[in-house]
This record gives structure tokens, sequence and C-alpha cells, in this order.
């Protein structure tokens, strides 16, 4: 296990790599947690189910999901209905 120092540093070196990759692209507008967003949308588009994605969030209600990602999961699944 790794001390919260070094976590931190992991951390700060990762964001410094995400953000220099942006950089390199000139991608603009884009933001590390937009990753998050990017990873529970995905997750849902593969019928995952909102339980799960919930918990691999690390969201104690599913509240924040349906109102986040549930409209552009059903707009992208409209034909399923």
């Amino acid at each position: 296990m790794g001390t919260i120092s070094n976590i931190r540093r992991i951390s700060a070196d990762i964001r410094k790599s995400f953000y220099t990759a942006l950089k390199k692209c000139d991608i603009l507008y884009f933001h590390f947690h937009d990753l998050r967003h990017t990873f529970a949308r995905q997750l849902m588009m593969s019928v995952v189910d909102i339980i799960t994605v919930r918990e691999l969030l690390g969201h104690q209600r599913n509240n924040p999901l349906k109102k986040i990602y549930l409209p552009s999961w059903i707009g992208n699944n409209m034909d399923t209905f």
C-alpha cells in the first residue's frame, strides 16, 4: 500500500500527463473529470445495470446517474423500447 503522499504524487503525475497529451493534440475544453462521464456513459451504452455503474462510480444513490446519464442512454436506445 502506498502512503497518502505517494498516492497524491502519482495522481498529480497522471493529471500532468493527461493535460500534456491534450495540449499536444490541440484538444481544448476537455477536463480530467470528463473521463469519469465517458466511463459511465460507455458502461450504460454497454447495457451494464445502473446498480453496477453506481457502485463503480462510488455513488451512494441512483439519482445522479438517472439525472446525468440516463437521458443520453434512452436517446441512444429508443429502438429497444
